[in-house]
């Protein structure tokens, strides 16, 4: 039996995420919150949207988005985007993130969907660099494109964690 290990890791982290998220919504402290560091090397830490992303139907109330990071104090932190519900659209290429901090012009990053084919969830493909344009943000939006939603802004507010 051949398996490829970039499916298994996907599969893994996408697991670990989705056991990140279930901890939020079930108030675990696993992961972060106004008074924990943002990330640990073990657990990812994620903070919600200040906004929710508008979507066509079937999610007419919207979604909401996180923002996830694993491992931020290592050389390669796994930063991840994710949605509740609908597509992000990205195909295998990569997709176009626009990153806003402040008042500043926004700064593209590439991100990618889990090999194991979830589309509510993206990958920052330079993570480090990512962390590095928002660390000193008190607020950040990160601009992506949604399947039959077109570009939308996710709004996401730092200025209560102790540590970045």
């Amino acid at each position: 039996m051949i398996i490829d290990r970039g499916i298994v890791v996907d599969l893994v982290t996408a697991s670990l995420a989705a056991a990140a998220f279930t901890a939020l919504l079930a108030g675990q402290p696993a992961m972060a919150s106004r008074d924990q560091p943002l990330a640990t090397a073990a657990h990812p830490s994620c903070i919600d949207s200040v906004n929710r992303v508008t979507l066509g139907f079937p999610y007419a109330r919207g979604t909401a988005a996180h923002f996830c990071v694993q491992g931020a104090n290592t050389a390669t932190p796994r930063v991840t985007v994710a949605i509740d519900n609908g597509q992000f659209m990205c195909p295998d290429r990569g997709c176009r993130l626009d990153v806003r901090v402040g008042h500043a012009a926004p700064l593209a990053f590439i991100a990618s969907e889990p090999r194991a084919g979830a589309s509510n969830i993206l990958y920052v493909r330079n993570g480090a660099a990512f962390l590095a344009h928002t660390r000193a943000a008190a607020r950040f939006s990160v601009g992506a494109r949604f399947f039959q939603s077109g570009r939308q802004n996710m709004e996401f507010d730092l200025s209560g964690l102790a540590s970045r």
